[in-house]
């Protein structure tokens, strides 16, 4: 059975306010730059922001002064528009650092919706762990890795598994990261998925120097908690559809890292 990771040639990453996702674009630009692939951010001006921000109660807290002050959908409209014009221009310059083409668009809807609706027109997708129904100014600043240099830590890189061809691809993908990056690769099987089988499905497919590869039952909610909770995540290799629909939600809830979409 072939393993190896097919040519990417579009990848898509879908980033709104929050710092997960932005975790995930850091991710998608380090990737990017290891293919060589032109990157296209999606910055979606998440609709319950602006939707929240025009109920009666709705304040925030000023970081500087620390005054509550009623929160209005023009302020988080200006807000999310100034946040785009600035990763605009952070994108630009890695753009011409790096050498390969960051591009970005701009839509307004729910941040997993958009990313689903545009999904269709890349090989690879990049999504935050989660998203906040609240708008937090965090102030952070965009800390690309520079080129060259591994962007995605020393956690393991984690991937489902259940024997289809899309989680194939996904495992191939993770392997390829796995290998590159020198990480720690964790399997997570589905339900009837046997441990033996996919060890010898992966016997002989050369392994991080150094790397361990670990596998998890996904009905194992405990060891999956207490694995990612150990070792952490890099990232985590889904299937865009199909495969997951039974699987609690606490169970990926646990895994906090961006996720690639295959």
């Amino acid at each position: 059975m072939n393993l190896t990771a097919e040519k990417v040639e579009r990848i898509l990453v879908a980033i709104d306010a929050s710092m997960r996702s932005y975790d995930a674009l850091e991710a998608a630009v380090e990737f990017a730059t290891l293919l060589q692939t032109p990157l296209t951010a999606l910055f979606v001006e998440d609709v319950n922001l602006v939707k929240l921000s025009e109920l009666p109660f709705a304040k925030e807290l000023d970081r500087s002064s620390g005054v509550m002050r009623p929160l209005d959908s023009q302020s988080v409209i200006r807000a999310l528009q100034l946040e785009a014009q600035n990763l605009q221009k952070r994108l630009s310059e890695e753009s011409k650092k790096r050498r390969i083409n960051l591009s970005m668009k701009i839509v307004r809807g729910h941040y997993i919706a958009a990313a689903v609706e545009m999904a269709g027109k890349s090989d690879i997708v990049f999504v935050g762990d989660s998203t906040r129904l609240f708008y937090e100014r965090s102030g952070r600043k965009l800390d690309f890795p520079n080129e060259g240099k591994p962007g995605f830590g020393h956690k393991p890189v984690w991937v489902f598994y259940d024997g289809s061809a899309v989680t194939r691809r996904g495992l191939a993908l993770a392997l390829h990261l796995s290998k590159e990056y020198g990480l720690d690769l964790v399997i997570l099987t589905a339900e009837g998925c046997s441990e033996a089988e996919l060890r010898g499905l992966l016997k002989g497919v050369p392994s991080a120097p150094q790397g361990t590869r670990y596998f998890v039952s996904l009905a194992d909610a405990e060891n999956v908690a207490a694995t990612a909770h150990r070792g952490g995540c890099a990232v985590l290799v889904l299937p865009r559809e199909g495969g997951l629909s039974r699987t609690p939600d606490s169970v990926f809830a646990a895994i906090k890292c961006p996720r690639i979409l295959v």
